[in-house]
């Protein structure tokens, strides 16, 4: 499996989203794991940038997260999260 970089800021906005997602490390360990074997399964690609959307679910309080990233060989780098509730 690929290796997951964040950039600190990102790692930040995780942290802080704990508060009001207790689970949100549940959901950034799912997130790790599908970017880690599919990468190229984004909603987006760009020329060097690609946006990926992992639903959340309302009923366990874990939020929908949308990351901006890009992949070289065997490692993942996430640039940009957003963490919002689930719709």
């Amino acid at each position: 499996m690929r290796e997951v970089l964040y950039e600190d800021d990102v790692s930040q906005q995780i942290d802080a989203a704990a508060n009001q997602f207790p689970r949100i490390h549940d959901a950034i360990a799912g997130l790790e794991w599908r970017l880690g074997h599919r990468p190229k399964e984004a909603v987006a690609r760009g020329p060097i940038y690609y946006i990926f959307r992992q639903k959340g679910f309302t009923n366990l309080n874990i939020p929908d997260i949308t990351v901006v990233y890009r992949y070289e060989g065997e490692q993942i780098h996430i640039f940009g999260i957003k963490i919002m509730p689930a719709e």
